[in-house]
């Protein structure tokens, strides 16, 4: 009986060794893979040294999902947005994705090639000033040096050309929406971000105070979905997509990226949430959509919200 004891201790000590090992695997390759972005702070700003750095990293942290953001934040030690200002802060300012959030400071600014730029989602607008005048005090405090563009702009074509204005779809969303599940706050949200440069299509479900861990929580795509590029005449079908179980947050975000704004989309999500002993469960449909006809004379922009919240 000792015997057996001493070897499941072993074994239970080999994994936790295993798992440590793991752990520090992770956390070695994000910090590698974000050192090879080459990104550096200036003055609590995130700085790109061109556009492309930018999508590349939207790309990279995309991938690698919202858990890591805050690995990613850390590795630079960025005090970002996302770390500043708690969500409901964030929303006030019109920033409803994460991975905005994590690239941006408190103050909405960041700095890509030689130019910083300072978001003002509630009056859709974006300043742009010099970096060498931000450098010098005088920020965004210099009329004569800012310039301001429309958050719906196209960010590409004013770099090239000065000015370009852009037919692209406004901001959406629906939500956040909340379950209270004994005693478990379950918030879910469907939105499209346009923020000049940056655009994404997201859902997101999390349970918002605690673990919760007798909660699942799921959400899948319904339908045909998809996405149309500014300027791009093809359409672009969203893969089907299912996240569920017992973590505490789940993201899909299809579309993410510096690229032209959309066009048009459909965006279709149904959100779910279930009590393992009580065997209750809950869910809602959310869709957003834009430049779309569903072919019975309902057409976006706008969006739908069925059993919000919505107990089975």
């Amino acid at each position: 009986m000792k015997k057996l004891n001493a070897l499941l201790i072993g074994f239970v000590l080999i994994g936790i060794v295993l798992i440590s090992c793991k752990k520090e695997r992770d956390e070695s390759s994000t910090k590698s893979e974000t050192l090879k972005l080459n990104l550096r702070v200036n003055n609590n700003m995130l700085v790109f040294n061109s556009i492309d750095k930018l999508d590349e990293t939207i790309r990279y942290l995309n991938s690698m999902g919202d858990n890591n953001l805050v690995k990613f934040e850390s590795n630079l030690s960025f005090n970002s947005m996302r770390v500043s200002l708690n969500e409901g802060k964030r929303r006030e300012l019109g920033i409803e994705d994460d991975l905005l959030a994590a690239i941006i400071n408190s103050d909405g600014e960041i700095q890509i090639g030689d130019n910083i730029f300072k978001l003002d989602i509630p009056n859709k607008n974006v300043l742009m000033v010099p970096a060498r005048m931000y450098k010098n005090g005088v920020g965004f405090g210099n009329k004569e040096a800012v310039q301001t563009f429309s958050i719906y702009d196209d960010y590409e074509k004013i770099m090239e050309r000065g000015t370009a204005k852009s037919s692209s779809c406004s901001r959406q969303k629906k939500g956040p929406y909340y379950w209270n599940v004994s005693g478990v706050e379950i918030k879910y949200k469907i939105v499209y971000q346009n923020a000049f440069f940056y655009h994404s299509l997201q859902a997101k479900i999390k349970k918002d105070n605690g673990t919760g861990g007798v909660v699942n929580i799921s959400m899948f795509t319904l339908g045909k979905n998809f996405y149309k590029k500014n300027g791009d005449d093809n359409k672009i079908n969203i893969p089907y997509a299912n996240f569920g179980g017992n973590e505490r947050v789940y993201h899909y975000r299809p579309y993410a990226s510096v690229s032209t704004g959309l066009v048009a989309y459909k965006y279709d999500v149904q959100f779910s949430a279930y009590h393992v002993t009580t065997q209750q469960g809950w869910t809602a449909h959310l869709k957003i959509t834009c430049g779309y006809s569903d072919g019975g004379g309902n057409s976006g922009g706008g969006g739908d919200c069925d059993g919000c919240p919505n107990p089975l």
